[in-house]
């Protein structure tokens, strides 16, 4: 009678039903026959709103599942649970492959469990979504100066200068200049990373003019 009278409203107010039983409530209203409803129109009108609420529904549930998966491996991350951050990552990739919160989640995951092979082509693919992501450039940087990749390194560690992240670009610059065997400018890198890098990175600082 709902299909017929085309009360679509309370047809959507009803729609509280799992999506098996809906998918089992439509295949069974398409295979009367007669059709249910006064006029065949107002039949497949009612089938075609039936249909959209549907949708409707099935969008609204995968929203809220993408938006709590994400805040769950945003905890994890900031836990330094990057396990489970992963796991997350994943399951909204599912989800949502589009979602650009995955991909970034993902390949901070990749690289903070140092699975580097992983981690680079999933860190180009987040950074061409978010270039200035202060974060992913400094984890890309770390990846590509494991890969001996010097040149792509320095060409990271000048855009975090850039970005306004100085004093990870000047760790990046000595490094790579360590590496080339450019000792002096290193040191002198390194030198004022010591004095006035926040402790985390000016204790790394201090570690390399030990070595």
């Amino acid at each position: 009678d709902l299909v017929a009278t085309r009360d679509y409203g309370e047809l959507r107010r009803g729609l509280r039903v799992t999506e098996d039983d809906l998918q089992a409530a439509l295949a069974l209203i398409r295979g009367c026959n007669p059709r249910p409803g006064a006029l065949d129109r107002f039949w497949e009108q009612g089938i075609a709103e039936l249909e959209r609420a549907y949708q409707l529904n099935q969008e609204r549930v995968r929203l809220v599942l993408t938006e709590a998966l994400v805040n769950q491996a945003r905890a994890a991350g900031k836990a330094g649970d990057w396990s489970m951050a992963q796991d997350l990552a994943l399951r909204i990739a599912q989800i949502d492959p589009a979602n650009s919160e995955a991909q970034r989640m993902l390949a901070l995951a990749y690289y903070h469990n140092q699975d580097f092979d992983l981690a680079r082509p999933a860190l180009e693919q987040a950074l061409a979504a978010a270039p200035g992501d202060v974060e992913l450039n400094v984890a890309m940087l770390e990846v590509l100066l494991a890969d001996r990749d010097y040149d792509r390194a320095s060409a990271v560690a000048n855009r975090l200068d850039t970005l306004g992240a100085a004093d990870e670009a000047a760790f990046g610059k000595a490094r790579i200049h360590l590496a080339e065997g450019q000792r002096d400018s290193a040191i002198v890198l390194l030198d004022g990373l010591v004095a006035g890098a926040e402790p985390p990175l000016a204790m790394r600082a201090a570690d390399l003019l030990i070595e």
